[in-house]
């Protein structure tokens, strides 16, 4: 059995079929689209040993929106789906100092950003206080005057 379908009919078909195909890569394609951008990035120390569990915050400077996250046992961090803007990054890790940085995510963009923390310092408290010491039984003007008389 064979159909024939006259050419007056069969070209108004095919363009409402071509019409149809073409509504529908072109819904699928506006889907595709990206409204956002990522951070991602891998935190180590001065020798370049990585540095799990830093937290990491991202605060959107315009809204000021904050994500927060950690990294994993390979150092490795990411934020992805971010508002496209400036971010202000704070990096925490117990015995390491605080390390920031303001990034810029763009539409669609993966932003790859590393830092490197540098180790705590150790803050010493001397209490100093006014007064007379005793040196082998003389009080400090004595001291002073016997290291004078010399």
């Amino acid at each position: 059995m064979t159909f024939t379908i006259p050419a007056r009919k069969a070209i108004p078909a095919l363009v409402g079929l071509f019409g149809a195909v073409l509504d529908c890569t072109m819904t699928i394609s506006l889907h595709a689209q990206v409204n956002s951008g990522a951070i991602t990035g891998r935190i180590t120390d001065a020798s370049g040993a990585v540095v799990s569990n830093s937290s990491i915050s991202a605060t959107n400077t315009a809204s000021g929106f904050v994500r927060n996250t950690q990294t994993n046992s390979a150092g490795l961090y990411n934020f992805p789906s971010l508002e496209p803007g400036n971010y202000h990054l704070v990096i925490t890790a117990t015995g390491f100092a605080t390390g920031t940085s303001e990034v810029a995510v763009s539409l669609d963009q993966i932003l790859q950003a590393n830092f490197q923390l540098r180790v705590a310092g150790t803050q010493q408290s001397i209490e100093v206080s006014a007064g007379s010491a005793k040196v082998g039984g003389l009080t400090s003007p004595e001291v002073y005057q016997r290291m004078a008389d010399l």
